[in-house]
């Protein structure tokens, strides 16, 4: 198992739960519901300023955002699940964290080692993302 990996994946989804925290904020809600039913459904793509300086870009089943600080793309989870691994996604977040290079590679190697996670039952997937097993990053209180 490549412990290495999965620090990598939980710290993409820590980054995406700080944003969590920003994003109730800028869009006056409080759970990923009214942000997803009363601001983001009306407008099924664009970008959004708010009275911050956070820019946030709605897209097909996630959310890109922006600030002076970082930037992060990510897909909304199912039901309460604030995100969900995708690992295109995942590896554009690897390209701008980590240095990586981008490629058609790099995506596949992102998916196989989430697969192998799958397979050792840390991870499963649905909807075409994935998800940890142990249910850390489910809660809303995160």
């Amino acid at each position: 198992m490549n412990s290495r990996f999965i620090e990598l994946v939980k710290k993409y989804l820590e980054k995406v739960n700080e944003v969590k925290v920003i994003m109730l904020k800028d869009f006056e809600v409080e759970t990923k519901e009214q942000l997803i039913f009363q601001k983001r459904l009306p407008f099924e793509k664009g970008e959004f300023k708010v009275k911050s300086e956070n820019k946030y870009r709605f897209h097909g089943r996630g959310c890109h955002f922006l600030n002076d600080d970082f930037e992060i793309d990510w897909n909304f989870g199912y039901d309460k699940i604030w995100c969900g691994v995708d690992p295109y996604l995942f590896g554009r977040y690897l390209v701008t964290e980590q240095g990586k290079e981008n490629s058609i590679s790099l995506y596949n190697e992102m998916k196989d080692e989430l697969d192998k996670l799958v397979e050792k039952r840390i991870m499963y997937k649905k909807l075409d993302l994935y998800y940890f097993t142990d249910d850390w990053n489910a809660s809303e209180k995160h």
